[in-house]
């Protein structure tokens, strides 16, 4: 392995760890802020410039990759890369050819979510390990030590209904966070170091996946304990964080997980995972039914709950309408909030805080357009369906599609995917760890790796 290779092995190490932990910075960037909004002389969207230590080190890798790589770019031109990069195209047409086109923090803004792709970039096009499974077995080790972590921040979190004194990790205050009633008691859910208790749900969903590789790949009893006690830790953070989007995008992954398994006819135990991961969470919806039922259920059915859902259901009306409007290119990327605000506040009282719609394929398609959306799909379609029809799968990258497949689910019920680093991080990782195994495809061969 070359100086480079190893040093971006660490950088993956390092990012898959600070996942969720990484706190927003927005003071150091306040004086660009205000400059630039005083430019553009508006109030016709956010105004704000944040950064994560995250956006910092991609940029770092990126330009020490060009540094020391240069040839490598002329290999890019692959067909996810050429999709993902028409996508970017028409995200950028759709801001200069919205009514917000002049307004430089639009293009600021924009630059918040490319890092995420650049992430992408540098995954799929510049690692070339001896031993990727091996790249993919650790990175997974390392998601379950933060997940771990995480969910015994947000155990605590709930058990106390307060925050734990961590926002130089991300955690907010707890109090202001997402909460419902019982019995005339305010419950608030836990969000551990997230943003947001749903944020939370996604990330622990998406790492059940490791639990589920370490299960299947420990030979010796104290490791499978291990992932046992890990996913018990896992799903019960899940349950607190009541998100109902997670959970169902977790057990239509699952299914997805250990039926693509059996029919690759791997030599491991479906039946015992299966078994255990339903036993758990039956156990856990019967111990915490009371609260889950004061919250809406796994099917809405609080006023609360309800109104929640007809929001939605209006945010995806104003999405279709708009689109058969500006079908091409869109109302302009990051617009949305800004033009059906007022619409939204008057419709819901004003009780709305979050306006952005909660579906990220109706989102790219009505700030971005048509053309934007079908590039976004083709992208995704690819790196899914092009490792499955391969002749035998990896129990390594089974995980990652099950992983990216619990991502797209979630992208159908909410945002975080693209507009939150987390979500982000989350979904770029996954795409490019699928698209570079897709790449070498001397990999397609390997048995799975039992760890002794």
């Amino acid at each position: 392995m070359t100086s480079s290779n190893r040093y971006i092995k660490y950088f993956i190490y390092f990012l898959a760890f600070i996942l969720p932990f990484e706190y927003r910075y927005i003071k150091p960037f306040l004086k660009l802020t205000n400059y630039l909004a005083n430019i553009s002389n508006s109030t016709y969207f956010y105004q704000e410039i944040y950064a994560y230590i995250s956006d910092g080190l991609i940029l770092l890798v990126l330009f020490f990759i060009l540094l020391i790589n240069k040839t490598k770019f002329k290999k890019i031109l692959t067909r996810p890369n050429i999709y993902l990069l028409l996508f970017m195209c028409c995200c950028i047409a759709s801001i200069i050819n919205s009514n917000s086109g002049n307004y430089l923090l639009q293009f600021c803004c924009y630059f918040t979510y490319l890092t995420g792709i650049i992430l992408f970039f540098l995954l799929a096009n510049f690692i070339s390990y001896d031993d990727f499974p091996k790249l993919i077995r650790n990175i997974f080790f390392i998601i379950l030590i933060s997940s771990t972590i995480e969910s015994l921040i947000s155990i605590y979190q709930y058990t106390i209904q307060d925050s734990v004194g961590l926002k130089i990790i991300g955690e907010i205050n707890l109090r202001e966070g997402s909460n419902f009633f019982m019995n005339n008691k305010l419950i608030f859910r836990a969000s551990g170091t997230l943003p947001h208790s749903n944020i939370l749900g996604g990330y622990i969903g998406f790492t059940i996946f490791a639990s589920y590789y370490l299960y299947f790949t420990a030979k010796k009893k104290p490791l499978k304990y291990a992932s046992i006690i890990i996913l018990v830790l896992q799903l019960t953070t899940l349950i607190i964080s009541f998100s109902r989007n997670a959970l169902i995008s977790l057990l239509i992954s699952s299914i997805f997980y250990f039926i693509i398994l059996k029919k690759k006819n791997y030599n491991i135990k479906l039946k015992q995972l299966f078994f255990i991961f339903n036993a758990i969470l039956i156990l856990l919806l019967f111990i915490f039914s009371p609260v889950i039922y004061n919250r809406g259920g796994l099917i809405n059915q609080t006023k609360a709950s309800k109104e929640a859902d007809k929001y939605r259901i209006k945010q995806s009306k104003l999405a279709v309408k708009s689109i058969l409007n500006n079908k091409l290119l869109g109302i302009g990327f990051n617009n949305y909030d800004t033009k059906f605000k007022k619409e939204l506040k008057t419709k819901f009282n004003n009780n709305i805080v979050n306006f952005y719609i909660h579906n990220i394929y109706l989102a790219i398609a009505v700030e971005a357009g048509l053309l934007a959306l079908f590039f976004f799909l083709l992208f995704l379609a690819y790196i899914f369906f092009k490792p499955i029809y391969s002749t035998k799968l990896t129990l390594e990258i089974c995980t990652l599609l099950s992983m990216l497949l619990f991502l797209m689910i979630i992208g159908c019920f909410d945002y975080y995917i693209i507009r939150i680093q987390v979500g982000k991080l989350m979904f770029f990782l996954t795409a490019g760890l699928i698209t570079s195994y897709i790449q070498h495809k001397k990999y397609i061969n390997f048995s799975p790796v039992i760890i002794n």
